[in-house]
């Protein structure tokens, strides 16, 4: 008996899939050179306002915008939600005065990289095996460099930016704790509601009558579109069909994107220790996101458990 033709389903199916996993790689590309281009605008911002006000302007419009897209329902807050959604925007508010205090004194590259040891230092402390976390000595090598001869940086810029990293290793576990609650974006827009609220006192009376001006306005609703509304857009449809190791190896070259934008748009040279610093935290970041993805690949093979002999196996 002669058998039918496999329908030509599979290989439809494969392209389907090559073609959104290379628009995903593209959309993380965008990500990152949408992030960095806000980071241009939002210097010149932090230093014209002040960091604080720049970064209530940033919050109130990243809140504006995520609220337009999402439409979350504030129903689903409860009481006992208050307190990790309340620090939660804390978080949110601190990590944004603190980069645009930074970026107002760092060059872009440098700010960047300090920040990204956040994400690295949680990646490393969920590494199990001595082997991955040798990428931390790489990363803290790369830092030495970075910051060689500190009297060509600021310090109070180096502090925070470093403060900046804490934030954002809090805002990674945050993000985790609040996407558990809520199993959407609802939490991400009710703290930046509140990290906007956190912050307007302290943006008013610093930044005074300036934040009413309209090209600070403006300036400011860039930076949010910019750094906020096109890059949650692109994680939100990369993360669908990439490998999270994937998208992290990715977004791990943003240390190396902000060098090259302060290159390019404000003409921050960096010096070649400087530049092979940003090399090593990147190395390091790539290094230690593939040794996860090996050890949770490794993991998962163990605790497969194999058909007994002579037990069909299924499909």
């Amino acid at each position: 008996m002669e058998l039918e033709p496999e329908p030509r389903t599979h290989g439809a199916r494969t392209d389907v899939a090559e073609r959104r996993t290379t628009v995903s790689t593209m959309l993380v590309f965008l990500q990152m050179a949408s992030l960095q281009l806000g980071a241009v605008f939002a210097t010149g911002l932090a230093a014209r306002i002040g960091a604080v006000p720049a970064a209530t302007l940033r919050l109130g419009f990243a809140a504006v915008f995520t609220w337009i897209a999402v439409r979350p329902k504030v129903s689903r807050i409860t009481r006992g939600d208050l307190p990790l959604v309340v620090t939660f925007g804390a978080v949110l508010a601190l990590m944004n005065a603190s980069f645009f205090a930074a970026i107002s004194r760092l060059p872009l590259g440098v700010a960047t990289t300090l920040e990204f040891l956040g994400p690295l230092v949680v990646v490393l402390i969920g590494a199990a095996r001595f082997r991955d976390r040798i990428w931390g000595l790489v990363a803290a090598a790369g830092v030495v460099l970075l910051t060689w001869n500190v009297g060509h940086l600021d310090g109070w810029g180096i502090g925070f930016a470093l403060v900046a990293a804490t934030c954002r290793a809090l805002y990674i576990v945050g993000s985790k704790r609040i996407g558990q609650r809520y199993g959407n974006a609802d939490g991400l827009c009710f703290a930046l509601a509140v990290g906007f609220v956190l912050a307007l006192p302290f943006g008013a009376v610093i930044g005074g009558r300036q934040l009413l001006q309209q090209d600070v306005l403006l300036t400011g609703m860039l930076v949010a579109l910019l750094s906020s509304a096109v890059p949650y857009l692109c994680d939100l449809y990369a993360l669908r069909h990439l490998p999270s190791h994937v998208f992290g190896i990715l977004v791990s070259m943003a240390p190396a994107g902000g060098a090259l934008a302060g290159f390019l748009l404000l003409g921050q040279v960096l010096r070649p220790v400087q530049a092979a610093g940003i090399a090593l935290v990147v190395a390091a970041s790539i290094g230690a996101l593939m040794g996860t993805r090996r050890r949770a690949r490794v993991t998962s093979a163990a605790s497969t458990v194999e058909p007994e002999s002579g037990s069909p196996a299924r499909s």
